[in-house]
């Protein structure tokens, strides 16, 4: 679900579950609890959300946007991730 406001700006929701383990389950893939050790920041309240590596892992295996060049380029950038070879 996405939300966005008069200013353009867009919160991306996805729901997802834990598993017995603490693991994510989402879209019936498995994926390791420190997926979700990001904290991000909305108005001036912290949330927590999927970490940096983690947002440029699931920006992959689909038909890109420029958006999504443009957004895993800072990430990487910014986080010093190396840029995924289907972004280069």
């Amino acid at each position: 679900m996405v939300f966005r406001d008069n200013k353009n700006r867009i919160i991306d929701l996805h729901l997802f579950q834990y598993d017995i383990s603490g693991n994510l389950i989402f879209e019936n893939k498995t994926y390791p609890a420190s997926v979700f050790s990001g904290i991000g920041k909305i108005a001036n309240i912290y949330v927590k959300c999927i970490n940096e590596t983690a947002q440029v892992m699931f920006h992959s295996g689909y038909e890109l946007s420029d958006k999504d060049f443009h957004d895993i380029k800072l990430l990487c950038q910014k986080f010093n991730i190396p840029l995924p070879e289907e972004y280069k």
